[in-house]
């Protein structure tokens, strides 16, 4: 009986997982139709913190060094793992940049369902949580803008996952690593740290 359950509780997480996926993904198609038809077809990033990782990215994937202006060694960017993500993805910038933030974001939206059922929350509250979150309006205008915001999101939810699957006042060391990552991403995450350990 137990196993049954579940099983059909799993059904029940995917059909919640396709609902969030279906809800996230026309969510980015209207963000990226509006940015279509707002630029008369052209298709870009809406900040220009983006250009810069991708200047950054480009120049250190051509031997350039970490750096604004090639040779010219600047701690400029405040994402170095993005730059470094961006730089060892052989297919341009704009495309990749897009598809892992929408990737992330969808992600993220799954994860803080499931962190929602972890704290006991019912499925449809946890729903909710999981649609208000990919609802967000600058989370989902951040999910193709080329920035790494999304995918700093999902790592922190990672991390916050792992801790909590823990025992009682033990930090595993992939969860140590995951908040690692998202200080590499963002300086927030120092902050969201500092917060995790102060409320687990």
């Amino acid at each position: 009986m137990e196993s049954q359950a579940k099983i059909s509780l799993k059904k029940s997480d995917m059909l919640q997982y396709l609902i969030l996926i279906g809800f996230g993904l026309i969510v980015t198609f209207l963000y990226l139709g509006l940015e279509w038809r707002a630029t008369g077809g052209i298709t870009g990033v809406p900040i220009d913190d983006s250009w810069i990782h991708f200047r950054f990215a480009n120049n250190l994937r051509s031997g350039d060094g970490f750096a604004f202006n090639p040779g010219r060694q600047t701690p400029g960017s405040t994402s170095p793992l993005w730059v470094v993500i961006l730089s060892l993805i052989d297919l341009g910038f704009l495309l990749p940049s897009k598809i892992i933030g929408i990737l992330a974001y969808l992600a993220s939206g799954i994860l803080v369902y499931q962190l929602a059922r972890r704290f006991n929350l019912r499925w449809y509250y946890a729903l909710i949580a999981g649609l208000g979150t990919l609802a967000a309006g600058r989370f989902a205008w951040a999910a193709p803008s080329g920035m790494e915001t999304t995918t700093f999101a999902l790592v922190s939810l990672l991390a916050l996952w792992s801790w909590t699957r823990a025992p009682q006042g033990e930090i595993p060391w992939y969860t140590s690593i995951l908040f690692g990552i998202a200080c590499l991403l963002r300086p927030e995450g120092y902050l969201f740290l500092a917060l995790s350990c102060l409320v687990l």
